[in-house]
């Protein structure tokens, strides 16, 4: 994956997109570094004009999902809000990355996590993609759903990304969101 999202891989319909907020902005293309300010589009603008051109809104949440399957790590639990005590994990769980969007994502693992703790996780984006970056962050366990064969479905909702790990995140979306306009 590119570690910036590059004008000339994009559709027609996206580059359209990006011009007109050049415009709004008054900026001209020849005027700006057009990497910076094609992520710093997709930052502010690209997730609501792709909500609305598929109409993929969805009034709870405030960002796309994107399907994938990545490995997961729960690496430590930061706050364990069943006993109100910092807790911690003995051993890294591994689960297996559902969905992610900016801000949560939705793993199953064969062990629970309660649900209001804040928990340490690295998202494996470099197995599925060789030049992609891993991704640490904190999270809140919003919801814990019993699946089968002894699984649980954990929801969480980021609550502090390193700015390095937050672009590699945007980026891996935004290269997955792209893939579906191709």
């Amino acid at each position: 994956m590119d570690k910036y999202i590059k004008y000339e891989d994009l559709n027609r319909e996206i580059q359209v997109e990006f011009h007109n907020y050049l415009e709004k902005n008054k900026y001209s293309i020849n005027d700006i570094d057009i990497d910076t300010e094609l992520f710093k589009w997709f930052d502010e603008y690209f997730e609501s004009w792709f909500m609305t051109k598929f109409n993929t809104g969805n009034k709870k949440r405030s960002y796309n999902r994107v399907d994938v399957e990545i490995p997961v790590k729960v690496m430590d639990t930061i706050v364990d809000y069943n006993d109100f005590d910092e807790g911690e994990i003995e051993n890294e769980i591994i689960g297996q990355l559902i969905n992610i969007s900016r801000g949560g994502m939705y793993y199953r693992s064969s062990v629970p996590v309660e649900k209001s703790s804040i928990i340490k996780i690295k998202v494996k984006f470099s197995e599925v993609e060789k030049n992609a970056d891993d991704v640490e962050a904190l999270a809140m366990v919003m919801r814990v759903d019993k699946l089968a064969n002894n699984e649980y479905g954990i929801g969480l909702m980021f609550s502090t990304i390193y700015d390095v790990d937050k672009k590699s995140l945007y980026l891996f979306i935004f290269h997955r969101l792209v893939e579906i306009l191709a």
